[in-house]
């Protein structure tokens, strides 16, 4: 059914039950599953390089705890998983790893906005589902 199989994961509760749907999903298709994680929080400030330094490395360990929660999922699964961290907007980068990876499905998180925040600001969501390039399941 699918071959590769994309997830945005942030460590949420909602990107978490995203996870788990991808990685039965990717069990049943015997598919491939990459978790991609996307960083947009850099200092809004002009900031000291300490600063910056500090931050990429609250950036990194987030990352490697968040790649050994997708790996300890996939063992529990029977799931070949990469893990990906990308910076930037959170909806550019699922939209562009899909095309990157060739991907048959993105598997996101519903968004608790409120829909009338969500119209006015658009969420990530929405934004990747009007542009990726397969298809995307969005789970509540």
């Amino acid at each position: 059914m699918f071959a590769r199989v994309l997830v945005g994961f942030d460590g949420s509760p909602r990107s978490r039950a995203a996870l788990i749907m991808a990685m039965r999903l990717a069990h049943e298709s015997q598919a491939t599953l990459t978790a991609l994680t996307v960083h947009h929080h850099l200092p809004r400030a002009a900031a000291t390089v300490a600063e910056v330094d500090a931050e990429h490395d609250r950036g990194t360990a987030e990352a490697l705890r968040l790649a050994n929660e997708v790996s300890a999922h996939a063992a529990e699964y029977g799931v070949v998983a990469f893990c990906r961290t990308r910076v930037g907007s959170p909806a550019r980068e699922l939209v562009q790893s899909a095309r990157d990876l060739h991907a048959d499905l993105v598997v996101l998180g519903h968004s608790r906005r409120r829909p009338r925040w969500a119209t006015l600001l658009g969420s990530t969501v929405q934004r990747v589902s009007h542009q990726a390039p397969c298809s995307v399941l969005i789970v509540r």
